[in-house]
Order: C-alpha cells, then sequence, then structure tokens
C-alpha cells in the first residue's frame, strides 16, 4: 500500500459506529431492485423482497423505467432510485405511496422528514436536490456543487457528497452541505488519487472514500478526510475496487477484482484481497447484513442471466435467493428486535426531558445495574455507546453532537433490558 498526505489544518469530529448492534436488531427482509436486460427497453425495473428466514422471494413492484441506481429503508418505507423516478413503498404492505420524476436520479438519503438525492448524467446542473419524504414534493437544489454526484453520508447536520464527476473526470472531490439551511459550506477537490469517488463511510474520527478504480484497471485507492474537509490522505492499493459494500469490526468491505475484499480501518492497510473469490459474472450489487455477518451478492451479465448470493464474513456460500437481471440495487430492512430474545426481565425505562435538544437523563431501576447502553436512529446505525457503573442510579446522556430526529435508547444485561424513545429537537 502507498500513502499520500496532504496537510492542511487539524480537526476534531465526533466518532459513530457504522455497524448495528446484534442484539438490538434482526433483518425482516432484504429488498432488490433489477433493472432487466439492458438490451430490451420493455424490461423494465422490478422490485421483490427476500425473507431470509422463510428463504422465499416475492416481486411486488414494477418502476417502468430501464434502470435502478439505489434503494433505501427508512422508518417502515422503502425508497426507490431508478433512472429518471423517484419512488416510496410502505416495506410491510408494498403498497406504493409516491411517486416523483427525477432524471438522472442517482444515491439517496435520508434527513428528518427531507429525501436528499444526488444526480448524474443526463444532468447538467443542480446535482444534489431535496424532496419532502411523506409525498416526495420536490423542496429545492444546490446549483453550487461541480459535478455529477454520488454517494452520501449524514453526520450531525453535515451532509457529505462524493463528486466523482462524468466519465471524462479525472479527479474527485467531495462537497459540504449544511442540512438545515440546505446550502453548500465547502467542496474540496481531492486530487486524482480520489478519482471515481463514489460511497462514503465514518470511522475512527474520519470519512474513508472509496474511490471505484476505471475501468481495466488493476489498482485502486481509498481516502481518508477530516469532516472539516481541511486534511486529507490516499492510500494506494494494488488490487482493482469497485463500490464500497459495508463495514464491520472496524473492516471497511468493497467490491475487489469482482470479488470481495477487505481493509483494517485502523490502519488503511488491505486485510484480506479475497473475502469472497471473484464471480464469473459481475457483481452488480452488494450489501454488508451488519445484523447476521452475511454479504448479499447480486451477479449479471446484464444481457439474460442473473443470480443472487449469500456469503458469510470467511468468505462461506450460506444460500442462494432470487434476483433477476440487472439486480443493481439492494437494500436491507432493519428491525427492532427488542423483547425478541430470551430476557427474564422487561423494563420500561423513562427519560427526562423527552424531547430533549441536548442532555436526556435516564432512570435506572436496580435490574439494570451495570447495564451496557446504545443509542441507535431508527435505521439501526449505532451512534454512541457504553455502560452504566453498578452503583449509579441514573445515566445522564449528551445527545448535543447527533443530528435532530429520533433515537432508541437501550440497556441491556444478563437479566434484564430496556428501551426508551428520545426524540432530539
Amino acid at each position: 500500500m502507498k500513502k499520500f498526505t496532504f496537510s492542511m489544518l487539524a480537526a476534531v469530529m465526533l466518532l459513530t459506529c457504522p455497524y448495528l448492534g446484534a442484539q438490538s436488531f434482526t433483518v425482516k427482509q432484504v429488498m432488490i431492485g433489477s433493472g432487466g436486460s439492458y438490451a430490451n427497453p420493455a424490461d423494465f425495473v422490478e422490485l421483490s423482497s427476500y425473507d431470509p428466514v422463510s428463504d422465499q422471494s416475492v416481486n411486488f413492484g414494477t418502476v417502468f423505467t430501464q434502470s435502478v441506481q439505489d434503494m433505501m429503508i427508512n422508518d417502515g418505507f422503502l425508497y426507490v432510485a431508478a433512472q429518471d423516478s423517484i419512488a416510496k413503498y410502505n416495506a410491510n404492505t408494498f403498497q406504493r405511496i409516491a411517486v416523483t420524476a427525477a432524471v438522472g436520479v442517482n444515491k439517496l438519503a435520508v434527513y428528518q422528514n427531507k429525501l436528499m438525492a444526488t444526480f448524474a448524467y443526463p444532468v447538467t446542473e443542480n446535482f444534489v436536490r431535496e424532496f419532502d419524504a411523506s409525498d416526495l414534493t420536490f423542496l429545492g437544489s444546490i446549483a453550487d456543487i461541480s459535478d455529477e454526484s454520488a454517494g452520501m453520508l449524514i453526520v450531525g447536520n453535515r451532509l457529505y457528497v462524493a463528486v466523482p464527476g462524468g466519465w471524462t473526470s479525472t479527479t474527485g472531490k467531495m462537497a459540504m452541505i449544511d442540512l438545515d439551511s440546505f446550502e453548500l459550506i465547502d467542496e474540496v477537490d481531492l486530487g486524482s488519487e480520489a478519482m471515481g469517488i463514489y460511497n462514503l463511510y465514518l470511522a475512527n474520527n474520519q470519512i474513508v472514500t472509496v474511490n471505484r478504480s476505471a475501468w481495466g484497471t488493476t489498482t485502486g485507492n481509498l481516502t481518508t478526510i477530516n469532516t472539516d474537509l481541511s486534511d486529507f490522505t490516499h492510500y494506494a492499493y494494488t488490487e482493482s475496487i469497485g463500490a464500497g459494500i459495508g463495514v464491520y469490526d472496524n473492516l471497511l468491505y468493497t467490491q475487489m477484482n469482482n470479488g470481495i475484499g477487505s481493509v483494517n480501518l485502523e490502519t488503511m492497510e488491505l486485510e484480506k484481497s479475497t473475502v469472497v473469490e471473484p464471480f464469473a459474472m459481475s457483481i452488480a450489487a452488494a450489501k454488508l447484513d451488519t445484523v447476521n455477518g452475511l454479504f448479499y451478492i447480486t451477479t449479471t451479465d446484464y444481457s439474460a442471466l442473473g443470480a443472487g448470493f449469500i456469503y458469510n464474513l470467511a468468505g462461506e456460500e450460506q444460500n442462494t435467493f432470487d434476483a433477476g437481471i440487472s439486480a443493481e440495487a439492494i437494500a436491507i430492512d432493519y428491525r427492532s428486535s427488542v423483547g425478541v430474545r430470551e430476557i427474564n426481565t422487561q423494563i420500561a425505562l423513562r427519560a427526562y426531558p423527552n424531547p430533549t435538544h441536548d442532555v436526556c437523563q435516564i432512570s435506572l431501576p436496580d435490574e439494570l445495574a451495570g447495564a451496557q447502553w446504545k443509542i441507535c436512529d431508527l435505521q439501526g446505525r449505532i451512534y454512541l455507546e457504553g455502560s452504566t457503573a453498578l452503583n449509579r442510579k441514573t445515566l445522564d446522556l449528551d445527545m448535543q453532537s447527533l443530528q435532530k430526529g429520533m433515537y432508541l435508547i437501550t440497556l441491556r444485561n444478563s437479566q434484564a433490558q430496556g428501551s426508551v424513545k428520545v426524540l432530539l429537537n
């Protein structure tokens, strides 16, 4: 690995955990979007749900366009970005709630009650836009971002956007947006090493960018950058790097050489180039199930064939699922599993004040002495965690660093478990 460093200013940031806690969440379903045969304009985007418990798949929707760019699930709703449209579905009933025109839509993210979307070709301006998450009404756009945009990351009230540009671009950029005012704060050119910047992750006090290798090349780069965009470092690898897949136990998993590889986020050294061996067909999409430690992978020839595979973190195939042709989007539906496991005592916790704008105090019953606590959003991402002292009667949690919204606070020890939802406003 070759390392390139660009030092500007020192920065600090809140560290949050980018993966879920297996004790608090379960996977209800895995949703797949298949674009169909690229050569057949009448082969539209098909949506399906795979139940990992029953091992059954069901098709539930069609978006009448030719490709799918992204799918995400938030608070029981599925959002789909498909070439020229954004669609919203109820993830429980599969009923379509809303659809809106969005030519060139690429990636999606949710902040409070707003849906953020990045845009790429054939769009030539307004590469980041916001919509009402409830009915997909267009709310506004940012004209100052310089080029086609891809993956997003929300930290507090800041939105970070990967700006790879078009296929002729020779550099990669990152934009930072104030989500409360929806205004551009800064855009930084990260240089040619960040060409193909695509996915963004938060780990170890910095943002990690996955920069997709150019077609046919055998080397790749990752970049780390401070949250104020003042200081960044490039890391070079002798492997072809594709899209990011997810983070688990401080390992970043990416598509690598048409298989799956991993990078240690503490050292940024290559951990393993072949966690999952390369596939015969191209990987269309891959997602990491961070509750069960599984990879959901779709492969395709983009013409007539498509397949879905499930692998564990050891690279062992566990199962297959129906995927369709060109299944380029996967979303994992995490649900709270509080009360699912057999625990002797379930306790209803109380939080004060609730809502809060900074510190929240939890009263601790004797049954939860020495409990582990976690603060998660409703998608299952852990933002803060720790443990309580054996003799404590209250737990004071400082939530000022988190973005506004609803959070689930859980406490658990070997004998009891409790939870409470807290609104941060």
